[in-house]
């Protein structure tokens, strides 16, 4: 139950820093790009909260329209750098990818019923260590790096708690039986 909320939260960090570094090397590199990254993810958080009583998505679909927009972004930036009419288009793409941050906590709640500090000491955990992951694979790798780290984040995500899934309701099928034994 560890590994999912830290690695979904290296995925947050990878993606936040990812678009950081990209909107600062293609766009701006003041601390205006970092406030508008930030609140800009933060309002995808909000809405993420809001969205998972309105509208039925599986974690395969929110982690792949978020991972899908930071990918576009990253695509945009690449071929048309410093270009100031995209911004709003930049800015949205990181509230498409702050949605599953939001999706993810409201949906995490239940799981975590009565410890939900550990959830968010998990996931803040992951968080740290994505943004430090992300920080030294960018110093060595470049840009590269920055597109494929959160893709194996959301894939690396995935089955860990998939097989989890399958296997306690597995376990709750076999705890019948053992009565009748």
């Amino acid at each position: 139950m560890r590994r999912t909320p830290a690695l979904i939260g290296a995925l947050f960090g990878s993606m936040q820093t990812g678009y950081f570094f990209q909107l600062s090397f293609a766009f701006s590199s003041s601390a205006i790009t970092l406030f508008s990254v930030t609140l800009a993810w933060i309002a995808g958080v909000v809405y993420g909260l809001w969205i998972v009583r309105r509208v039925s998505l599986r974690r395969w679909q929110i982690g792949g329209l978020s991972v899908g927009s930071y990918l576009a972004c990253s695509a945009l930036l690449a071929i048309f750098p410093l270009h100031n009419g995209l911004l709003p288009v930049y800015l949205l793409a990181v509230v498409v990818s702050g949605l599953y941050a939001g999706w993810f906590f409201a949906t995490s709640a239940d799981q975590f019923s009565g410890q939900t500090q550990k959830l968010f000491l998990w996931e803040n955990n992951g968080f740290i260590v994505g943004i430090i992951v992300t920080t030294i694979a960018y110093i060595f790798a470049g840009r590269p790096a920055l597109w494929l780290l959160p893709m194996v984040l959301v894939i690396a995500s995935y089955p860990v708690r998939r097989a989890r899934s399958i296997a306690e309701q597995a376990e709750k099928l076999e705890k019948p039986y053992e009565t009748f034994a």
